[in-house]
């Protein structure tokens, strides 16, 4: 779909490329570092699971906790957006 609005929009199709391949390059980099980096330590802990559990758990509970926070805190800005300015509601 990136490859049909650039040909669309009239982009120069060299440069457009030159780009595509330059930050794919940037992104298989990173990657390529970060399992260099990493890769021992993930395969020793799929090797004793048990050792990494207490960490895995924390994570979890973590990540869902950010899930959680985030998703209220979007509701309360789309209910405070939807309620117009200066109105007050009685109770």
């Amino acid at each position: 779909m990136l490859f049909a609005a650039a040909g669309a929009s009239g982009y120069h199709p060299r440069k457009y490329l030159a780009i595509v391949a330059s930050c794919r390059a940037v992104r298989y980099t990173a990657i390529a570092l970060v399992a260099d980096h990493y890769g021992r330590h993930f395969v020793r802990m799929l090797r004793h699971p048990t050792q990494y559990l207490g960490w895995f758990l924390l994570s979890i509970f973590l990540v869902c906790a950010l899930v959680i926070t985030g998703i209220l805190i979007q509701r309360r800005l789309a209910s405070a957006s939807a309620e117009p300015a200066g109105s007050f509601s009685a109770h």
